[in-house]
Protein backbone atom coordinates (compact mmCIF):
# COMPACT_ATOMS: atom_id res chain seq x y z
CA UNK A 1 0.00 0.00 0.00
CA UNK A 2 2.50 2.25 0.98
CA UNK A 3 4.59 1.54 -2.33
CA UNK A 4 1.48 2.26 -4.51
CA UNK A 5 1.06 5.49 -2.50
CA UNK A 6 4.66 5.99 -3.09
CA UNK A 7 4.82 5.22 -6.85
CA UNK A 8 1.76 7.54 -7.18
CA UNK A 9 3.01 10.51 -5.33
CA UNK A 10 6.25 10.02 -7.90
CA UNK A 11 4.12 9.82 -10.93
CA UNK A 12 2.25 12.72 -9.92
CA UNK A 13 6.15 14.89 -9.14
CA UNK A 14 6.90 13.82 -12.57
CA UNK A 15 4.05 15.14 -14.28
CA UNK A 16 3.93 18.30 -12.57
CA UNK A 17 7.63 18.74 -13.54
CA UNK A 18 6.77 17.94 -17.32
CA UNK A 19 4.26 19.93 -17.02
CA UNK A 20 6.52 23.31 -15.68
CA UNK A 21 9.13 22.45 -17.95
CA UNK A 22 6.63 22.74 -21.17
CA UNK A 23 5.67 26.21 -19.29
CA UNK A 24 8.91 27.25 -19.05
CA UNK A 25 9.73 26.32 -22.67
CA UNK A 26 6.37 28.30 -23.82
CA UNK A 27 7.31 31.16 -21.67
CA UNK A 28 10.42 31.06 -23.51
CA UNK A 29 8.89 31.00 -26.71
CA UNK A 30 6.48 33.49 -26.56
CA UNK A 31 9.22 35.90 -25.35
CA UNK A 32 10.85 35.72 -28.43
CA UNK A 33 8.80 35.78 -31.45
CA UNK A 34 9.54 36.32 -35.03
CA UNK A 35 6.67 38.33 -36.73
CA UNK A 36 6.46 39.76 -40.86
CA UNK A 37 6.47 42.11 -42.83
CA UNK A 38 5.42 42.49 -46.15
CA UNK A 39 6.21 43.94 -49.78
CA UNK A 40 4.11 46.03 -52.24
CA UNK A 41 5.65 46.35 -55.93
CA UNK A 42 4.37 50.06 -56.73
CA UNK A 43 6.28 49.89 -60.51
CA UNK A 44 8.09 47.56 -62.71
CA UNK A 45 9.92 44.20 -61.93
CA UNK A 46 10.00 43.62 -58.27
CA UNK A 47 11.18 39.85 -57.97
CA UNK A 48 10.63 37.71 -53.74
CA UNK A 49 12.60 34.77 -52.89
CA UNK A 50 11.10 32.92 -49.87
CA UNK A 51 13.49 31.25 -47.91
CA UNK A 52 14.81 27.94 -48.41
CA UNK A 53 13.63 28.11 -52.13
CA UNK A 54 15.80 28.34 -55.03
CA UNK A 55 13.23 30.22 -57.78
CA UNK A 56 12.57 33.88 -57.94
CA UNK A 57 8.98 35.16 -58.15
CA UNK A 58 8.07 38.00 -59.82
CA UNK A 59 5.58 40.16 -57.58
CA UNK A 60 2.00 41.46 -59.03
CA UNK A 61 0.53 42.39 -55.45
CA UNK A 62 1.35 42.84 -52.17
CA UNK A 63 3.70 39.92 -50.45
CA UNK A 64 3.96 38.91 -46.46
CA UNK A 65 8.16 38.24 -45.91
CA UNK A 66 9.47 36.48 -43.07
CA UNK A 67 13.24 35.97 -42.07
CA UNK A 68 15.42 35.12 -44.79
CA UNK A 69 13.36 35.79 -47.68
CA UNK A 70 15.10 38.64 -50.23
CA UNK A 71 13.36 41.00 -52.88
CA UNK A 72 15.29 42.60 -55.84
CA UNK A 73 14.11 44.93 -58.12
CA UNK A 74 14.48 45.28 -61.96
CA UNK A 75 15.71 47.71 -64.42
CA UNK A 76 12.27 49.80 -63.90
CA UNK A 77 11.09 48.23 -60.78
CA UNK A 78 10.16 50.29 -57.32
CA UNK A 79 8.74 48.34 -54.25
CA UNK A 80 7.89 49.75 -50.52
CA UNK A 81 8.61 47.04 -47.95
CA UNK A 82 6.95 48.17 -45.00
CA UNK A 83 7.87 46.44 -41.33
CA UNK A 84 5.99 47.53 -38.81
CA UNK A 85 4.33 50.76 -38.37
CA UNK A 86 6.64 54.23 -38.84
CA UNK A 87 9.58 51.65 -40.35
CA UNK A 88 9.10 51.53 -44.43
CA UNK A 89 12.05 50.86 -47.15
CA UNK A 90 11.62 52.35 -50.39
CA UNK A 91 13.66 49.94 -52.81
CA UNK A 92 15.01 51.34 -55.90
CA UNK A 93 15.63 49.68 -59.27
CA UNK A 94 18.69 47.39 -59.64
CA UNK A 95 18.79 46.48 -56.05
CA UNK A 96 18.88 43.21 -54.00
CA UNK A 97 18.22 42.88 -50.40
CA UNK A 98 17.27 40.34 -47.48
CA UNK A 99 14.70 40.32 -44.98
CA UNK A 100 17.53 38.89 -41.64
CA UNK A 101 15.68 39.46 -38.44
CA UNK A 102 12.03 40.10 -37.46
CA UNK A 103 11.77 39.31 -34.02
CA UNK A 104 10.10 40.55 -30.89
CA UNK A 105 11.69 40.27 -27.68
CA UNK A 106 9.22 40.48 -24.93
CA UNK A 107 11.86 41.85 -22.41
CA UNK A 108 14.35 43.74 -24.59
CA UNK A 109 11.99 45.25 -27.82
CA UNK A 110 12.05 44.87 -31.21
CA UNK A 111 14.74 44.00 -33.11
CA UNK A 112 15.15 44.23 -36.87
CA UNK A 113 17.73 43.60 -39.37
CA UNK A 114 17.82 44.30 -42.81
CA UNK A 115 20.96 43.42 -45.12
CA UNK A 116 21.34 45.61 -48.40
CA UNK A 117 23.30 43.41 -50.28
CA UNK A 118 23.95 45.78 -53.83
CA UNK A 119 21.62 49.29 -54.97
CA UNK A 120 19.45 51.89 -53.17
CA UNK A 121 16.98 52.03 -50.63
CA UNK A 122 15.50 55.13 -48.48
CA UNK A 123 15.05 54.05 -45.30
CA UNK A 124 11.94 55.65 -43.14
CA UNK A 125 11.87 55.48 -39.08
CA UNK A 126 9.31 57.77 -38.31
CA UNK A 127 8.46 57.02 -35.10
CA UNK A 128 10.40 57.36 -31.69
CA UNK A 129 12.33 54.54 -30.74
CA UNK A 130 12.97 53.01 -27.42
CA UNK A 131 16.68 52.30 -26.09
CA UNK A 132 15.80 48.55 -26.27
CA UNK A 133 14.75 48.40 -29.69
CA UNK A 134 17.08 48.30 -32.84
CA UNK A 135 16.91 48.56 -36.69
CA UNK A 136 19.50 47.83 -38.62
CA UNK A 137 20.54 48.38 -42.73
CA UNK A 138 23.67 46.43 -43.05
CA UNK A 139 25.72 46.69 -45.84
CA UNK A 140 29.06 45.52 -46.96
CA UNK A 141 31.12 48.04 -45.19
CA UNK A 142 29.71 49.35 -41.94
CA UNK A 143 26.96 49.78 -39.23
CA UNK A 144 24.91 52.64 -38.58
CA UNK A 145 22.90 53.64 -35.48
CA UNK A 146 19.22 55.47 -35.82
CA UNK A 147 16.59 57.23 -33.69
CA UNK A 148 14.31 58.26 -35.98
CA UNK A 149 15.10 59.50 -38.98
CA UNK A 150 15.45 59.02 -42.78
CA UNK A 151 18.37 58.23 -44.52
CA UNK A 152 19.74 56.89 -47.89
CA UNK A 153 22.52 54.04 -48.22
CA UNK A 154 23.86 53.25 -51.55
CA UNK A 155 25.85 49.69 -52.18
CA UNK A 156 27.71 49.37 -55.31
CA UNK A 157 28.92 46.62 -57.58
CA UNK A 158 32.30 46.65 -56.03
CA UNK A 159 30.94 46.98 -52.67
CA UNK A 160 31.65 51.03 -52.13
CA UNK A 161 28.95 52.40 -49.87
CA UNK A 162 27.31 55.79 -48.81
CA UNK A 163 24.91 57.36 -46.55
CA UNK A 164 23.36 60.52 -46.83
CA UNK A 165 20.41 61.74 -44.15
CA UNK A 166 17.22 62.92 -45.40
CA UNK A 167 16.32 64.09 -41.83
CA UNK A 168 17.94 63.80 -38.37
CA UNK A 169 21.03 61.90 -37.83
CA UNK A 170 22.34 58.55 -38.07
CA UNK A 171 26.31 57.19 -36.59
CA UNK A 172 28.15 54.89 -38.76
CA UNK A 173 30.51 52.33 -37.51
CA UNK A 174 32.70 51.50 -40.61
CA UNK A 175 34.84 48.86 -41.45
CA UNK A 176 38.08 50.36 -40.56
CA UNK A 177 37.11 50.62 -37.11
CA UNK A 178 36.16 54.46 -37.41
CA UNK A 179 32.93 56.07 -35.23
CA UNK A 180 31.30 58.81 -37.30
CA UNK A 181 28.32 60.81 -36.97
CA UNK A 182 26.57 61.92 -40.18
CA UNK A 183 23.90 64.61 -40.32
CA UNK A 184 22.30 66.44 -43.43
CA UNK A 185 25.15 68.61 -43.63
CA UNK A 186 27.54 66.30 -44.66
CA UNK A 187 27.69 62.57 -46.13
CA UNK A 188 29.94 59.36 -45.38
CA UNK A 189 31.42 57.44 -48.69
CA UNK A 190 32.73 53.97 -47.69
CA UNK A 191 35.80 52.98 -50.40
CA UNK A 192 36.01 48.97 -50.11
CA UNK A 193 39.40 48.21 -52.71
CA UNK A 194 39.29 44.93 -54.11
CA UNK A 195 42.79 42.80 -54.53
CA UNK A 196 43.17 41.80 -58.05
CA UNK A 197 41.55 38.26 -58.51
CA UNK A 198 38.88 39.21 -56.31
CA UNK A 199 38.91 36.86 -53.25
CA UNK A 200 35.48 34.51 -52.84
CA UNK A 201 35.32 34.69 -49.41
CA UNK A 202 35.91 38.01 -46.54
CA UNK A 203 37.84 38.17 -43.68
CA UNK A 204 38.25 40.56 -40.87
CA UNK A 205 41.61 41.24 -42.21
CA UNK A 206 40.62 42.07 -46.00
CA UNK A 207 37.81 44.32 -43.94
CA UNK A 208 39.99 46.68 -42.05
CA UNK A 209 43.06 46.63 -44.75
CA UNK A 210 40.65 47.31 -47.74
CA UNK A 211 37.96 49.46 -46.12
CA UNK A 212 38.53 53.43 -45.84
CA UNK A 213 35.76 55.49 -44.69
CA UNK A 214 35.73 59.20 -45.32
CA UNK A 215 33.44 61.74 -43.63
CA UNK A 216 32.98 64.41 -46.06
CA UNK A 217 32.06 67.42 -44.94
CA UNK A 218 32.53 70.98 -45.11
CA UNK A 219 35.42 72.32 -46.15
CA UNK A 220 36.11 70.14 -49.12
CA UNK A 221 38.05 71.56 -51.80
CA UNK A 222 41.85 71.27 -50.11
CA UNK A 223 41.21 68.09 -48.55
CA UNK A 224 42.24 64.98 -50.14
CA UNK A 225 40.61 62.63 -48.74
CA UNK A 226 37.47 64.40 -49.41
CA UNK A 227 37.64 65.33 -52.69
CA UNK A 228 38.72 61.88 -53.58
CA UNK A 229 36.01 60.60 -51.67
CA UNK A 230 33.41 62.84 -53.58
CA UNK A 231 34.67 61.72 -56.77
CA UNK A 232 33.94 58.42 -56.13
CA UNK A 233 30.75 59.00 -54.63
CA UNK A 234 29.80 60.89 -57.93
CA UNK A 235 31.27 58.13 -59.98
CA UNK A 236 29.42 55.38 -57.92
CA UNK A 237 25.96 57.54 -58.77
CA UNK A 238 26.42 57.53 -62.23
CA UNK A 239 27.81 54.09 -63.33
CA UNK A 240 25.81 51.75 -59.98
CA UNK A 241 22.41 53.10 -62.12
CA UNK A 242 23.02 54.97 -65.52
CA UNK A 243 19.75 56.45 -67.08
CA UNK A 244 18.94 59.65 -68.77
CA UNK A 245 17.82 61.05 -65.54
CA UNK A 246 21.77 60.64 -63.87
CA UNK A 247 23.06 61.78 -67.33
CA UNK A 248 21.35 65.22 -66.87
CA UNK A 249 21.66 65.62 -62.96
CA UNK A 250 25.53 64.84 -63.54
CA UNK A 251 25.76 67.52 -66.42
CA UNK A 252 24.03 70.02 -64.56
CA UNK A 253 26.28 69.46 -61.07
CA UNK A 254 29.67 69.33 -63.27
CA UNK A 255 28.56 72.63 -65.53
CA UNK A 256 28.61 70.28 -68.50
CA UNK A 257 26.29 71.77 -71.89
CA UNK A 258 22.91 70.00 -71.68
CA UNK A 259 22.12 68.13 -74.51
CA UNK A 260 19.62 65.61 -76.03
CA UNK A 261 20.75 61.99 -75.49
CA UNK A 262 17.83 60.45 -78.10
CA UNK A 263 18.91 62.52 -80.41
CA UNK A 264 22.78 61.09 -80.36
CA UNK A 265 24.16 58.35 -82.30
CA UNK A 266 26.01 55.41 -81.07
CA UNK A 267 29.60 56.78 -81.24
CA UNK A 268 28.27 60.18 -79.71
CA UNK A 269 25.96 58.22 -76.77
CA UNK A 270 29.58 56.42 -75.91
CA UNK A 271 30.98 60.15 -76.22
CA UNK A 272 28.97 61.47 -73.83
CA UNK A 273 29.20 59.01 -71.26
CA UNK A 274 32.86 59.45 -71.11
CA UNK A 275 32.84 63.48 -71.21
CA UNK A 276 30.75 62.63 -67.87
CA UNK A 277 33.61 60.24 -66.45
CA UNK A 278 36.00 62.38 -67.28
CA UNK A 279 34.84 65.49 -65.87
CA UNK A 280 33.72 63.35 -62.52
CA UNK A 281 37.40 62.57 -62.18
CA UNK A 282 38.59 66.51 -63.38
CA UNK A 283 36.05 68.11 -61.32
CA UNK A 284 37.27 71.36 -59.82
CA UNK A 285 35.87 70.38 -56.03
CA UNK A 286 36.65 73.91 -55.27
CA UNK A 287 33.61 74.87 -56.90
CA UNK A 288 30.97 72.54 -54.84
CA UNK A 289 29.19 73.95 -52.66
CA UNK A 290 28.50 70.82 -50.35
CA UNK A 291 24.87 71.69 -49.16
CA UNK A 292 23.80 72.41 -52.94
CA UNK A 293 25.17 68.82 -53.88
CA UNK A 294 23.67 67.41 -51.49
CA UNK A 295 20.24 68.85 -51.89
CA UNK A 296 20.52 68.34 -55.51
CA UNK A 297 21.14 64.60 -54.65
CA UNK A 298 17.83 64.19 -52.23
CA UNK A 299 15.82 65.72 -54.91
CA UNK A 300 17.16 63.91 -57.55
CA UNK A 301 16.26 60.62 -55.93
CA UNK A 302 13.16 61.60 -53.78
CA UNK A 303 11.76 63.66 -56.60
CA UNK A 304 13.25 63.97 -60.19
CA UNK A 305 14.13 60.03 -60.75
CA UNK A 306 11.28 58.65 -58.56
CA UNK A 307 8.69 60.08 -60.32
CA UNK A 308 10.01 58.52 -63.80
CA UNK A 309 9.39 55.25 -62.31
CA UNK A 310 5.70 54.50 -63.12
CA UNK A 311 6.19 51.81 -65.48
CA UNK A 312 2.84 49.05 -64.57
CA UNK A 313 3.35 46.23 -63.14
CA UNK A 314 4.58 43.31 -65.37
CA UNK A 315 3.06 40.06 -66.10
CA UNK A 316 4.30 36.61 -63.88
CA UNK A 317 6.39 35.79 -66.74
CA UNK A 318 8.48 39.03 -66.68
CA UNK A 319 12.18 38.37 -65.90
CA UNK A 320 13.13 34.47 -67.03
CA UNK A 321 14.76 36.25 -70.10
CA UNK A 322 12.62 35.20 -72.21
CA UNK A 323 9.66 36.71 -74.27
CA UNK A 324 6.54 35.60 -73.87
CA UNK A 325 2.72 36.21 -74.63
CA UNK A 326 1.73 39.27 -72.94
CA UNK A 327 5.26 41.14 -72.58
CA UNK A 328 6.25 44.15 -74.10
CA UNK A 329 9.46 46.23 -73.84
CA UNK A 330 7.44 48.58 -72.23
CA UNK A 331 5.60 46.24 -69.36
CA UNK A 332 8.89 43.87 -69.23
CA UNK A 333 12.06 45.78 -70.43
CA UNK A 334 13.91 43.08 -68.23
CA UNK A 335 13.43 40.56 -70.96
CA UNK A 336 13.65 42.50 -73.98
CA UNK A 337 17.25 44.53 -72.86
CA UNK A 338 19.84 44.87 -75.37
CA UNK A 339 22.80 42.79 -73.92
CA UNK A 340 25.28 44.65 -75.97
CA UNK A 341 26.36 46.88 -73.31
CA UNK A 342 26.59 44.18 -70.24
CA UNK A 343 30.01 44.03 -69.21
CA UNK A 344 31.32 47.46 -70.00
CA UNK A 345 31.41 48.11 -66.22
CA UNK A 346 28.39 50.47 -65.67
CA UNK A 347 25.00 49.25 -64.78
CA UNK A 348 22.67 50.94 -67.49
CA UNK A 349 19.06 50.58 -66.46
CA UNK A 350 18.11 53.03 -69.56
CA UNK A 351 20.34 53.18 -72.33
CA UNK A 352 19.68 52.31 -75.73
CA UNK A 353 17.74 49.49 -75.58
CA UNK A 354 19.78 48.08 -72.72
CA UNK A 355 17.65 47.26 -69.22
CA UNK A 356 20.15 46.25 -67.16
CA UNK A 357 20.22 45.23 -63.37
CA UNK A 358 20.58 42.68 -60.78
CA UNK A 359 18.36 40.35 -62.90
CA UNK A 360 20.26 40.09 -65.98
CA UNK A 361 23.69 41.53 -65.85
CA UNK A 362 24.94 40.72 -62.47
CA UNK A 363 28.10 41.50 -63.87
CA UNK A 364 27.71 45.03 -63.89
CA UNK A 365 24.85 45.11 -61.97
CA UNK A 366 25.17 42.73 -58.96
CA UNK A 367 29.06 42.06 -58.38
CA UNK A 368 30.50 39.26 -56.09
CA UNK A 369 27.52 38.19 -54.28
CA UNK A 370 29.63 35.13 -53.17
CA UNK A 371 31.64 38.14 -51.62
CA UNK A 372 29.38 40.14 -50.28
CA UNK A 373 27.57 37.54 -48.46
CA UNK A 374 30.56 36.21 -46.85
CA UNK A 375 31.02 40.18 -45.90
CA UNK A 376 28.02 39.49 -43.77
CA UNK A 377 29.19 37.20 -42.06
CA UNK A 378 32.80 38.73 -41.16
CA UNK A 379 30.93 42.18 -40.19
CA UNK A 380 27.95 40.20 -37.85
CA UNK A 381 31.02 39.20 -36.22
CA UNK A 382 34.30 41.68 -36.48
CA UNK A 383 31.39 44.88 -35.80
CA UNK A 384 29.91 43.32 -33.51
CA UNK A 385 26.44 43.94 -34.45
CA UNK A 386 25.20 40.31 -32.88
CA UNK A 387 21.48 39.00 -32.31
CA UNK A 388 20.31 35.78 -30.95
CA UNK A 389 19.34 34.91 -34.54
CA UNK A 390 21.63 33.35 -37.02
CA UNK A 391 21.55 34.08 -40.69
CA UNK A 392 19.81 31.75 -42.72
CA UNK A 393 21.82 29.25 -44.57
CA UNK A 394 20.19 29.40 -48.21
CA UNK A 395 21.03 32.04 -50.31
CA UNK A 396 20.19 30.26 -53.57
CA UNK A 397 21.96 28.64 -56.43
CA UNK A 398 25.53 29.16 -57.23
CA UNK A 399 26.14 31.23 -53.89
CA UNK A 400 28.61 30.26 -51.39
CA UNK A 401 26.78 29.75 -47.62
CA UNK A 402 28.42 32.17 -45.21
CA UNK A 403 30.21 30.84 -41.94
CA UNK A 404 28.37 31.33 -38.93
CA UNK A 405 29.45 31.77 -35.43
CA UNK A 406 27.97 32.93 -32.22
CA UNK A 407 24.92 33.55 -34.14
CA UNK A 408 25.51 37.03 -35.83
CA UNK A 409 22.78 39.64 -37.34
CA UNK A 410 22.55 39.77 -40.75
CA UNK A 411 24.96 42.13 -41.09
CA UNK A 412 27.24 43.38 -44.35
CA UNK A 413 30.04 46.03 -43.97
CA UNK A 414 28.19 49.02 -43.81
CA UNK A 415 24.72 48.63 -41.94
CA UNK A 416 22.42 50.52 -40.34
CA UNK A 417 21.83 49.76 -36.50
CA UNK A 418 18.90 51.37 -35.23
CA UNK A 419 16.82 51.10 -31.65
CA UNK A 420 13.26 50.13 -33.06
CA UNK A 421 10.23 51.17 -32.81
CA UNK A 422 8.14 51.16 -29.59
CA UNK A 423 4.30 49.46 -29.69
Amino acid sequence: MRFSRYMALMALTLIISLWLVSLSYSVRVEAQQNFAGSVQPVAGLVQYRASGTQAWETLTERQIVRVGDQIRTGADGFAQLSIISGIELDIYPTTQLQVSVLQQRADRGTLISISQIVGKLLSRVDRTLRPEDRFQVVLPTAGITVEGTQFWSLVTPQLHGAVVVQEGAVNVLSGDGQSLAVTVEDFLFVDFTLPDPAPNVCTGELLSENTTATLVLVPLAGNTSRENATRAFLSDIFTSNSNPNVRVFMRELLGLPAQDDAALDADADEQAVQEILDAIRAANLANVDLEDLLARYRSYWLSTYRATLTNPIPPATCGNMQVEDGETAENCPTDFSEVGFCGNGICETNRRGAAESVINCPVDCLGGLSLALSCIDQSASGLGLRTEVPLPTDFGPGTRQPRITQTPTAVIPIGTVTPTPSQ
